[in-house]
């Protein structure tokens, strides 16, 4: 009987205990702040501003130098030493200026095969360019290639220093000499031609432009012409300059 009462009063010491300490707080042993069990504080103190609790959980990222701002799109910047860097230039060369590095014999400059291939004789140091030196040597054209029939001469103007231009018996049905104002003497006759531009001409001594299909000839601009032979054309204007000393 006393060792039943002795169980019945360990059970009910047991009992209380339990009780008591499911109900009671407990002291902080971080900052020592009383809190409820229910939840964590824990001490700003040690852990660098984070604050965390069981319910939800704020972490402050805010370091020596400020806070972390959320993600953004990254930003690069183009500009190098010395301003921003340029993409994609496109070269662009006119008939009246070559560009320092010169002509390229391409294309886009010559558009005729046959003529691209006689001004690769002239490409003495073998880049694919014609350089001002280059084009400086070349004083005489002759069309005459044994690999066929030149269709066009576009992109003489390149050639500035040119005297002496010689396309007999070809296939142009057009021809523009006026950027190329140091010809002295141009044979044209027997091709195709239906369009012939002259433009300022001091030095042309002597042209030939006979048997073509020419319906206008404008020579204003040749003042020193001395040979003229245009027969066997279309000409319904032809304009020449007042010169004494032409005969045809």
């Amino acid at each position: 009987m006393k060792r039943n009462a002795l169980s019945i009063l360990y059970m009910v010491f047991i009992y209380a205990f339990l009780i008591w300490t499911g109900t009671s707080v407990r002291a902080s042993s971080v900052s020592g702040e009383i809190v409820p069990d229910g939840s964590k504080v824990v001490s700003s103190d040690g852990l660098a501003g984070a604050v965390i609790s069981e319910e939800s959980e704020e972490v402050s990222l805010d370091g020596p130098s400020g806070a972390v701002s959320p993600d953004e799109p990254e930003e690069i910047s183009l500009d190098g030493p010395s301003g921003p860097i340029i993409q994609d230039v496109q070269e662009e060369i006119s008939p009246s200026g070559s560009s320092e590095d010169g002509v390229p014999i391409d294309e886009l400059h010559f558009p005729d095969e046959i003529f691209r291939g006689l001004l690769d004789a002239s490409d003495k140091d073998r880049d694919g360019r014609l350089s001002e030196q280059e084009i400086s040597a070349i004083t005489i054209l002759d069309c005459d290639s044994d690999e066929g029939e030149i269709r066009s001469l576009e992109g003489i103007g390149y050639l500035k220093d040119l005297e002496v231009v010689l396309c007999t018996d070809s296939a142009l049905t057009s021809l523009d000499v006026s950027q190329n104002n140091k010809i002295e003497v141009l044979y044209c006759q027997g091709s195709q031609l239906e369009s012939l531009v002259m433009g300022d001409m001091p030095d042309l001594d002597r042209l030939n432009c006979s048997d073509n299909h020419l319906t206008s000839l404008d020579l204003t601009g040749a003042s020193r012409l001395r040979k003229l032979d245009c027969k066997r054309n279309r000409l319904e204007d032809l304009r020449l300059c007042d010169m004494e000393q032409m005969y045809s």
